[in-house]
């Protein structure tokens, strides 16, 4: 910290960082929600020798697709956008939705293997799920039950949900299915992301380059971008707080600003691979525009293994 590059001072200065003499070489972002209504427009620029920057986005929202409204959105979406091998897509029957098939994983008895999405996707434990997602319109067939699930509950919007309001805010969108189909029809649905190792949090690094693959547009490339976040996401029910979430955002500068992630997304298995190594990194749940946020992976496996509704706990395929 208290290290600074030759012309500092002079630097900070033309960029208009801080007219103190030695400027911290640390930003306070504050991010602020398109619409949340603002007291003042006096806004202070810095605290003591920190400068604060103010950055306006969108409400974080879910990225399940439910009921009517968006389809054709997402048809002309899918025309004019282009494509890669698609995730497969998957859902409810009520209410009728669509999100992302992220990965399967293996239990105890070896003559079971589990579907993980988020629990925006498929609901409460003995729903039955489908593929494609009934919200797709199209021919839908069972594929699974849900088994377990792990979400916030639905709160007033108005409360408070930071570190010190709500330290023990649930860090999951998540729903685990038995599958009900073999991995021969699986593979058949489209591309399934697997993955050899958990990344553990403390390993995780801002700017690491990352990718999930939706059943909406395919391959998405990204980076890390803040690690420990609590934030408000709009449900369709509701909104619910979460802790200790990621964000991910786009690997390179944009000029016009396209949303990271779509309806549908959810789900996704986020991945860091070198060379022949897959890493699961999380699940991609929400979006606020060029962010989108994420549940790590080493949350998710120890709420599968910790929860005990899996006998001998969950696990990757050799």
């Amino acid at each position: 910290m208290s290290f600074r590059p030759p012309g500092w001072g002079q630097h900070c200065r033309a960029i208009g960082y801080l007219s103190h003499p030695d400027p911290e070489p640390v930003i306070i972002r504050v991010i602020l929600k398109r619409g949340a209504p603002l007291g003042t427009t006096d806004l202070p620029r810095n605290y003591r020798s920190y400068f604060i920057v103010y950055e306006v986005r969108d409400p974080n929202r879910a990225l399940v697709s439910i009921g009517l409204p968006d389809r054709l959105k997402e048809a002309l979406s899918i025309v004019t956008e282009r494509r890669t091998e698609r995730a497969p897509s998957t859902g409810r029957a009520v209410p009728n939705t669509a999100g992302t098939l992220g990965g399967v994983l293996g239990g105890g008895d070896t003559r079971k293997s589990y579907l993980l999405t988020c629990a925006q996707v498929l609901g409460p434990p003995g729903t039955t799920v489908y593929h494609p997602g009934p919200y797709e319109g199209r021919h839908s067939e069972p594929i699974a039950s849900v088994k377990h699930w792990k979400v916030p509950l639905v709160r007033n919007a108005d409360d408070p949900c930071s570190e010190e309001a709500t330290p023990d805010a649930l860090r999951l969108d998540l729903a685990v299915a038995e599958l009900s189909v073999g991995s021969d029809v699986l593979a058949q649905m489209g591309f399934v992301t697997t993955a050899k190792a958990v990344g553990a949090i403390e390993a995780i690094r801002k700017h690491d380059r990352v990718s999930f693959t939706g059943k909406t547009r395919g391959r998405i490339n990204a980076k890390i971008g803040a690690l420990t976040l609590w934030d408000e996401v709009e449900f369709a029910d509701g909104v619910r707080c979460f802790g200790r979430i990621f964000e991910i955002k786009s690997p390179t500068r944009q000029y016009v600003r396209e949303d990271l992630a779509q309806p549908g997304d959810s789900g996704s298995w986020l991945v860091f691979e070198h060379d022949d190594l897959v890493t699961w990194y999380g699940m991609v749940m929400a979006c606020d525009g060029g962010q989108a946020y994420a549940c790590f992976a080493e949350y998710i496996l120890d709420e599968c293994n910790g929860s005990g509704a899996f006998s001998g706990g969950l696990r990757f395929f050799d």
